[in-house]
């Protein structure tokens, strides 16, 4: 009887640590499939220009801000002055960019997971990306000469962690 309970105790625990890992990959894995879909969200717009423009601007671009600090995403419209050309247009988040919809913000769950900053130099952390049509040339961080930005996530207080990359041919990979 004793052997028995001893036996059932070390299975429950096994199960219980088994599941808690569990969660967390499938925790993970969930976010960053949202997260890739999010970014590809915006490339996709970028491409079709279905949205109409502001009254007295048009839309240059559309782009995905990371703030770091609250875990959000936003998708974002890059607009310049009703003028007929975006060259005025300056391939950043700028407050009241942002697409009314509930589908254009993604918030990271903070509670479980972590945004962490990037160490691979060539790829530095995403604060925004602007894909700009028509051939979807991709502008990161306002900077013409990157090449790729990253958003490194991490569940809190282990090393799980997955990336979201998008390089300047607007290519959007997680591993």
């Amino acid at each position: 009887m004793v052997v028995a309970v001893g036996i059932m105790v070390v299975i429950g625990s096994i199960a219980v640590v088994y599941s808690g890992d569990t969660s967390r990959q499938l925790l993970l894995l969930r976010m960053q499939s949202q997260m890739v879909a999010f970014f590809t969200r915006a490339k996709s717009l970028s491409q079709n220009f279905q949205l109409t423009s502001p009254a007295g601007k048009i839309i240059c671009a559309y782009g995905v801000n990371v703030n770091r600090v609250t875990g959000e995403l936003i998708v974002f419209q890059d607009l310049a002055p009703d003028s007929g050309s975006c060259a005025a247009a300056d391939n950043l988040y700028n407050q009241g960019e942002e697409l009314a919809g509930s589908i254009d913000r993604f918030n990271i769950d903070t509670r479980a997971l972590e945004l962490i900053t990037s160490t691979d130099i060539s790829s530095p952390d995403i604060e925004n990306v602007v894909f700009l049509p028509p051939d979807s040339k991709v502008v990161i961080n306002d900077d013409d000469f990157l090449k790729s930005g990253s958003v490194v996530v991490q569940v809190r207080g282990t090393s799980i962690r997955f990336e979201v990359r998008v390089n300047e041919f607007a290519q959007i990979t997680a591993k």
